[in-house]
Protein backbone atom coordinates (compact mmCIF):
# COMPACT_ATOMS: atom_id res chain seq x y z
CA UNK A 1 0.00 0.00 0.00
CA UNK A 2 1.51 3.39 -0.99
CA UNK A 3 2.47 5.88 1.67
CA UNK A 4 -0.26 8.45 2.49
CA UNK A 5 1.76 11.31 0.98
CA UNK A 6 2.62 9.43 -2.25
CA UNK A 7 1.66 11.38 -5.36
CA UNK A 8 0.79 9.87 -8.76
CA UNK A 9 3.45 10.09 -11.41
CA UNK A 10 3.04 13.10 -13.71
CA UNK A 11 1.45 12.32 -17.08
CA UNK A 12 3.67 11.78 -20.13
CA UNK A 13 4.53 14.72 -22.38
CA UNK A 14 4.66 12.56 -25.50
CA UNK A 15 3.40 9.12 -26.41
CA UNK A 16 5.54 7.23 -28.93
CA UNK A 17 3.57 4.65 -30.91
CA UNK A 18 5.54 2.01 -32.82
CA UNK A 19 4.00 -0.65 -35.05
CA UNK A 20 6.15 -3.73 -35.55
CA UNK A 21 5.85 -6.79 -37.77
CA UNK A 22 8.84 -9.14 -37.59
CA UNK A 23 11.35 -6.34 -37.03
CA UNK A 24 12.82 -7.51 -33.72
CA UNK A 25 16.41 -6.33 -34.25
CA UNK A 26 15.40 -2.97 -35.72
CA UNK A 27 12.83 -2.51 -32.94
CA UNK A 28 15.48 -3.18 -30.29
CA UNK A 29 17.67 -0.40 -31.72
CA UNK A 30 14.67 1.92 -32.02
CA UNK A 31 13.68 1.47 -28.37
CA UNK A 32 17.29 1.82 -27.20
CA UNK A 33 17.53 5.11 -29.10
CA UNK A 34 14.37 6.40 -27.40
CA UNK A 35 15.82 5.61 -23.98
CA UNK A 36 19.12 7.20 -24.96
CA UNK A 37 17.75 10.44 -26.41
CA UNK A 38 14.57 11.28 -24.50
CA UNK A 39 16.44 13.42 -21.95
CA UNK A 40 14.26 14.97 -19.26
CA UNK A 41 11.06 14.58 -21.26
CA UNK A 42 8.41 12.24 -19.88
CA UNK A 43 7.90 9.61 -22.55
CA UNK A 44 5.30 6.89 -22.86
CA UNK A 45 6.25 4.18 -25.36
CA UNK A 46 3.62 1.90 -26.85
CA UNK A 47 4.56 -0.98 -29.17
CA UNK A 48 1.79 -2.53 -31.24
CA UNK A 49 2.95 -5.95 -32.42
CA UNK A 50 1.18 -7.25 -35.53
CA UNK A 51 1.49 -10.95 -34.64
CA UNK A 52 5.23 -11.18 -35.25
CA UNK A 53 6.82 -14.63 -35.33
CA UNK A 54 10.39 -13.49 -34.61
CA UNK A 55 10.14 -12.97 -30.85
CA UNK A 56 9.58 -9.21 -31.05
CA UNK A 57 6.98 -9.16 -28.29
CA UNK A 58 9.09 -11.22 -25.88
CA UNK A 59 12.13 -9.04 -26.63
CA UNK A 60 10.25 -5.85 -25.74
CA UNK A 61 8.79 -7.28 -22.56
CA UNK A 62 12.17 -8.59 -21.44
CA UNK A 63 14.54 -5.80 -22.49
CA UNK A 64 12.25 -2.75 -22.27
CA UNK A 65 9.74 -3.39 -19.44
CA UNK A 66 8.86 0.32 -19.33
CA UNK A 67 7.24 0.04 -22.77
CA UNK A 68 3.63 -1.02 -23.14
CA UNK A 69 2.98 -3.84 -25.59
CA UNK A 70 -0.28 -4.38 -27.45
CA UNK A 71 -0.58 -7.70 -29.26
CA UNK A 72 -2.92 -7.08 -32.19
CA UNK A 73 -3.33 -10.77 -33.00
CA UNK A 74 -2.93 -10.32 -36.76
CA UNK A 75 -1.08 -8.32 -39.37
CA UNK A 76 -3.39 -5.29 -39.30
CA UNK A 77 -1.19 -3.00 -41.34
CA UNK A 78 0.18 0.37 -40.28
CA UNK A 79 -2.77 2.73 -39.86
CA UNK A 80 -5.10 0.38 -38.04
CA UNK A 81 -2.35 -0.73 -35.65
CA UNK A 82 -1.34 2.91 -35.03
CA UNK A 83 -4.92 3.63 -34.05
CA UNK A 84 -4.75 0.83 -31.46
CA UNK A 85 -1.72 2.51 -29.93
CA UNK A 86 -3.34 5.92 -30.16
CA UNK A 87 -6.36 4.68 -28.19
CA UNK A 88 -4.05 3.56 -25.37
CA UNK A 89 -1.90 6.74 -25.34
CA UNK A 90 -2.31 9.60 -22.87
CA UNK A 91 0.04 12.44 -23.83
CA UNK A 92 -0.89 15.72 -25.56
CA UNK A 93 1.46 14.80 -28.42
CA UNK A 94 1.76 11.45 -30.20
CA UNK A 95 4.85 10.48 -32.18
CA UNK A 96 4.24 7.72 -34.73
CA UNK A 97 7.63 6.13 -35.26
CA UNK A 98 8.72 3.27 -37.52
CA UNK A 99 10.57 0.42 -35.76
CA UNK A 100 13.49 0.83 -38.18
CA UNK A 101 13.91 4.53 -37.36
CA UNK A 102 16.31 5.69 -34.64
CA UNK A 103 15.84 9.05 -32.92
CA UNK A 104 18.98 11.17 -32.89
CA UNK A 105 20.12 13.38 -29.97
CA UNK A 106 17.82 16.40 -29.43
CA UNK A 107 15.30 15.18 -32.02
CA UNK A 108 12.50 14.53 -29.56
CA UNK A 109 13.19 17.75 -27.67
CA UNK A 110 13.22 19.83 -30.87
CA UNK A 111 10.00 18.30 -32.16
CA UNK A 112 8.21 18.86 -28.86
CA UNK A 113 9.56 22.40 -28.46
CA UNK A 114 8.39 23.35 -31.95
CA UNK A 115 4.94 21.86 -31.36
CA UNK A 116 4.59 23.56 -27.98
CA UNK A 117 5.51 26.96 -29.44
CA UNK A 118 2.75 26.93 -32.06
CA UNK A 119 -0.70 25.74 -30.92
CA UNK A 120 -1.93 25.78 -34.55
CA UNK A 121 0.64 23.17 -35.58
CA UNK A 122 -1.15 19.85 -36.07
CA UNK A 123 1.46 17.63 -37.74
CA UNK A 124 5.23 17.83 -37.58
CA UNK A 125 7.83 15.81 -39.46
CA UNK A 126 11.60 15.70 -39.35
CA UNK A 127 14.61 14.97 -41.55
CA UNK A 128 15.01 11.30 -42.43
CA UNK A 129 18.58 10.20 -42.99
CA UNK A 130 19.41 6.85 -44.57
CA UNK A 131 21.97 4.54 -42.99
CA UNK A 132 24.55 5.65 -45.57
CA UNK A 133 24.17 9.27 -44.45
CA UNK A 134 22.13 10.55 -47.38
CA UNK A 135 18.96 12.53 -46.70
CA UNK A 136 15.63 11.23 -47.92
CA UNK A 137 13.91 13.72 -50.25
CA UNK A 138 10.58 15.07 -49.10
CA UNK A 139 8.98 13.87 -52.28
CA UNK A 140 6.60 15.59 -54.61
CA UNK A 141 4.47 18.12 -52.75
CA UNK A 142 1.19 17.37 -54.45
CA UNK A 143 -1.74 15.15 -53.66
CA UNK A 144 -2.19 12.32 -56.18
CA UNK A 145 -4.45 12.86 -59.19
CA UNK A 146 -4.68 10.84 -62.42
CA UNK A 147 -2.90 13.64 -64.27
CA UNK A 148 0.11 14.03 -62.01
CA UNK A 149 0.41 10.26 -61.60
CA UNK A 150 0.70 9.99 -65.38
CA UNK A 151 3.45 12.63 -65.30
CA UNK A 152 5.23 10.63 -62.61
CA UNK A 153 4.94 7.36 -64.50
CA UNK A 154 6.28 8.93 -67.70
CA UNK A 155 8.97 11.27 -66.39
CA UNK A 156 9.83 10.35 -62.79
CA UNK A 157 13.58 10.77 -62.26
CA UNK A 158 15.96 13.14 -60.49
CA UNK A 159 16.91 14.61 -63.87
CA UNK A 160 13.35 15.56 -64.78
CA UNK A 161 12.78 16.93 -61.28
CA UNK A 162 15.59 19.40 -61.87
CA UNK A 163 14.60 20.32 -65.41
CA UNK A 164 10.87 20.68 -64.80
CA UNK A 165 10.45 22.09 -61.27
CA UNK A 166 7.26 23.85 -62.30
CA UNK A 167 5.58 20.52 -63.01
CA UNK A 168 7.19 18.61 -60.14
CA UNK A 169 6.83 20.74 -56.97
CA UNK A 170 9.34 19.72 -54.33
CA UNK A 171 10.39 20.88 -50.87
CA UNK A 172 13.99 21.18 -49.70
CA UNK A 173 14.72 18.45 -47.14
CA UNK A 174 17.47 20.64 -45.62
CA UNK A 175 15.18 23.58 -44.86
CA UNK A 176 12.42 23.88 -42.26
CA UNK A 177 9.15 25.06 -43.78
CA UNK A 178 5.40 24.43 -44.04
CA UNK A 179 4.68 21.52 -46.39
CA UNK A 180 1.65 19.87 -47.89
CA UNK A 181 2.52 16.33 -46.86
CA UNK A 182 4.87 14.35 -44.62
CA UNK A 183 5.85 10.72 -44.35
CA UNK A 184 4.77 8.47 -41.49
CA UNK A 185 8.20 7.08 -40.57
CA UNK A 186 8.51 9.81 -37.91
CA UNK A 187 5.36 11.90 -37.59
CA UNK A 188 4.33 13.91 -34.53
CA UNK A 189 0.64 14.76 -34.13
CA UNK A 190 -1.17 17.01 -31.69
CA UNK A 191 -3.81 15.11 -29.77
CA UNK A 192 -6.27 18.01 -29.98
CA UNK A 193 -6.10 17.70 -33.77
CA UNK A 194 -6.51 13.92 -33.71
CA UNK A 195 -9.50 14.26 -31.39
CA UNK A 196 -11.09 16.54 -33.97
CA UNK A 197 -10.30 14.79 -37.27
CA UNK A 198 -9.65 11.22 -36.11
CA UNK A 199 -6.61 9.00 -36.50
CA UNK A 200 -5.41 7.15 -39.59
CA UNK A 201 -7.97 6.03 -42.16
CA UNK A 202 -7.95 2.25 -41.78
CA UNK A 203 -8.90 1.52 -45.39
CA UNK A 204 -5.18 1.96 -46.17
CA UNK A 205 -3.23 -1.14 -45.11
CA UNK A 206 0.03 0.75 -45.55
CA UNK A 207 1.17 3.74 -47.63
CA UNK A 208 -0.98 6.84 -48.31
CA UNK A 209 -2.45 6.90 -44.79
CA UNK A 210 0.10 9.58 -43.87
CA UNK A 211 -0.73 11.64 -46.98
CA UNK A 212 -4.43 11.35 -46.18
CA UNK A 213 -3.86 12.48 -42.58
CA UNK A 214 -1.91 15.52 -43.80
CA UNK A 215 -4.72 16.44 -46.17
CA UNK A 216 -7.40 16.10 -43.50
CA UNK A 217 -5.32 18.14 -41.06
CA UNK A 218 -4.85 20.96 -43.56
CA UNK A 219 -8.52 20.87 -44.57
CA UNK A 220 -9.43 21.30 -40.89
CA UNK A 221 -7.18 24.37 -40.59
CA UNK A 222 -4.14 22.83 -38.89
CA UNK A 223 -0.56 23.54 -39.94
CA UNK A 224 1.63 20.79 -41.41
CA UNK A 225 5.31 21.55 -40.84
CA UNK A 226 8.70 20.01 -41.63
CA UNK A 227 11.54 20.54 -39.12
CA UNK A 228 14.93 19.85 -40.70
CA UNK A 229 16.82 20.49 -37.43
CA UNK A 230 15.41 17.24 -36.02
CA UNK A 231 16.26 13.93 -37.61
CA UNK A 232 16.04 10.16 -37.47
CA UNK A 233 18.21 7.52 -39.09
CA UNK A 234 15.90 5.22 -41.03
CA UNK A 235 16.92 1.80 -42.31
CA UNK A 236 13.82 1.75 -44.53
CA UNK A 237 11.47 -1.01 -45.70
CA UNK A 238 12.50 -3.42 -42.95
CA UNK A 239 9.12 -5.18 -42.96
CA UNK A 240 8.52 -4.88 -46.71
CA UNK A 241 11.87 -6.53 -47.36
CA UNK A 242 10.46 -9.65 -45.69
CA UNK A 243 7.46 -9.69 -48.04
CA UNK A 244 6.96 -11.05 -51.54
CA UNK A 245 8.67 -9.38 -54.52
CA UNK A 246 6.84 -6.28 -55.77
CA UNK A 247 4.67 -6.28 -52.61
CA UNK A 248 5.68 -2.72 -51.69
CA UNK A 249 5.04 -1.39 -55.21
CA UNK A 250 1.69 -3.16 -55.51
CA UNK A 251 0.63 -1.88 -52.09
CA UNK A 252 1.68 1.68 -52.99
CA UNK A 253 -0.37 1.60 -56.20
CA UNK A 254 -3.33 0.06 -54.38
CA UNK A 255 -3.27 2.63 -51.58
CA UNK A 256 -2.91 5.49 -54.04
CA UNK A 257 -5.91 4.18 -55.98
CA UNK A 258 -7.93 4.13 -52.76
CA UNK A 259 -6.77 7.64 -51.87
CA UNK A 260 -7.83 8.98 -55.27
CA UNK A 261 -11.15 7.15 -55.03
CA UNK A 262 -11.74 8.64 -51.57
CA UNK A 263 -11.45 12.22 -52.85
CA UNK A 264 -12.33 11.89 -56.56
CA UNK A 265 -14.72 8.95 -56.67
CA UNK A 266 -14.74 5.78 -58.74
CA UNK A 267 -14.25 7.74 -61.97
CA UNK A 268 -11.06 9.25 -60.57
CA UNK A 269 -9.73 5.81 -59.67
CA UNK A 270 -10.45 4.54 -63.18
CA UNK A 271 -8.61 7.51 -64.68
CA UNK A 272 -5.71 6.79 -62.32
CA UNK A 273 -5.50 3.18 -63.48
CA UNK A 274 -5.64 4.32 -67.10
CA UNK A 275 -2.81 6.78 -66.41
CA UNK A 276 -0.70 4.02 -64.85
CA UNK A 277 -1.39 1.75 -67.81
CA UNK A 278 -0.31 4.40 -70.31
CA UNK A 279 2.78 5.33 -68.32
CA UNK A 280 3.85 1.72 -67.75
CA UNK A 281 3.34 0.83 -71.42
CA UNK A 282 5.44 3.81 -72.55
CA UNK A 283 8.22 2.87 -70.14
CA UNK A 284 8.23 -0.76 -71.26
CA UNK A 285 8.43 0.20 -74.92
CA UNK A 286 11.54 2.26 -74.11
CA UNK A 287 13.03 -0.44 -71.88
CA UNK A 288 12.69 -3.36 -74.30
CA UNK A 289 15.48 -2.33 -76.71
CA UNK A 290 17.60 -1.15 -73.77
CA UNK A 291 17.14 -4.52 -72.08
CA UNK A 292 18.29 -6.31 -75.21
CA UNK A 293 21.46 -4.20 -75.26
CA UNK A 294 22.12 -4.46 -71.50
CA UNK A 295 24.61 -7.39 -71.65
CA UNK A 296 26.92 -5.13 -73.63
CA UNK A 297 27.01 -2.63 -70.75
CA UNK A 298 27.80 -5.03 -67.93
CA UNK A 299 25.97 -6.99 -65.28
CA UNK A 300 24.98 -4.06 -63.07
CA UNK A 301 23.29 -2.23 -65.95
CA UNK A 302 21.52 -5.42 -67.02
CA UNK A 303 20.30 -6.07 -63.48
CA UNK A 304 19.04 -2.49 -63.04
CA UNK A 305 17.12 -2.56 -66.30
CA UNK A 306 15.67 -5.99 -65.47
CA UNK A 307 14.39 -4.61 -62.15
CA UNK A 308 12.84 -1.64 -63.93
CA UNK A 309 11.23 -3.95 -66.47
CA UNK A 310 9.70 -6.10 -63.70
CA UNK A 311 8.42 -3.00 -61.91
CA UNK A 312 6.68 -1.54 -64.96
CA UNK A 313 5.38 -4.93 -66.04
CA UNK A 314 3.86 -5.20 -62.56
CA UNK A 315 2.41 -1.68 -62.90
CA UNK A 316 0.85 -2.64 -66.22
CA UNK A 317 -0.73 -5.75 -64.72
CA UNK A 318 -1.97 -3.84 -61.66
CA UNK A 319 -3.55 -1.09 -63.75
CA UNK A 320 -5.36 -3.73 -65.80
CA UNK A 321 -6.68 -5.41 -62.65
CA UNK A 322 -4.47 -8.50 -63.10
CA UNK A 323 -2.29 -8.09 -60.00
CA UNK A 324 -2.90 -7.05 -56.43
CA UNK A 325 -0.87 -7.19 -53.21
CA UNK A 326 -1.27 -10.19 -50.97
CA UNK A 327 -1.14 -9.13 -47.32
CA UNK A 328 1.69 -11.14 -45.75
CA UNK A 329 1.05 -13.22 -42.68
CA UNK A 330 3.68 -14.01 -40.11
CA UNK A 331 6.42 -16.35 -41.42
CA UNK A 332 7.25 -19.53 -39.60
CA UNK A 333 9.24 -18.93 -36.44
CA UNK A 334 12.87 -19.97 -36.64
Amino acid sequence: MPAPDARPAPPPEVSIVIVSWNTRDELRRCLAAIARTSGARRVETIVVDNASADGSEAMVRGAFPEAQVIQSGANLGFGRACNLGLARSRAPFVLFLNPDAELQPETLERLLAAAERDPALGLLGCKVRHADGTVRPLGLQWFPTPGNELLSALFLSDRTYGRLPRFFPRADANRSAPVRKLYGSCLMARRAMLDRIGGFDERFFMYSEDVDLCRRAADAGWKVYYLSEAEVVHAGAAASARSAPLFASLMQWTSRARLIRKYQGRAGELRYRAALFAGALARLLVLLPMLAASPLRGRSAAAARARSFRKYAGMLKFSAGLARPSVPSAPEAT
